[in-house]
């Protein structure tokens, strides 16, 4: 009776284990900037995992800068060049369309 019931638990457990559990994103949208910023709980998201440095490392080029966040279960693939997104440093979150002063935050990005 042991053994059945031992035999029956390893069933179950291997069947659990053998199932593909991955946290997969459901779908990837690719999305410019300026698109992102109307969705305030993504304009969250991007605070949260994103960090400034990336920009430290570039130049001041029209090359466009991509990004993931994960939002939803969805994938976003944000670009923007490097003016849009030091201004996205910049701007207040609580309210995505507004920009701070940018008197002394823009040269951090610059040295």
């Amino acid at each position: 009776m042991k053994f059945v019931l031992i035999a029956a638990f390893l069933s179950f457990a291997v069947a659990g284990f053998s199932t593909d559990y991955q946290k997969k994103m459901s779908k990837t949208v690719k999305i410019s900037l300026s698109k992102a910023l109307e969705s305030r709980g993504l304009v969250w998201a991007m605070y949260n995992q994103l960090d400034d440095d990336f920009l430290k490392l570039g130049s001041e080029n029209n090359a466009p800068y991509v990004v993931k966040v994960k939002y939803r279960k969805c994938l976003y693939l944000i670009h923007g060049d490097y003016k849009e997104w030091v201004l996205f440093f910049l701007m207040d979150p609580v309210l995505p369309k507004s920009e701070k002063s940018a008197i002394g935050n823009f040269n951090r990005f610059i040295n």
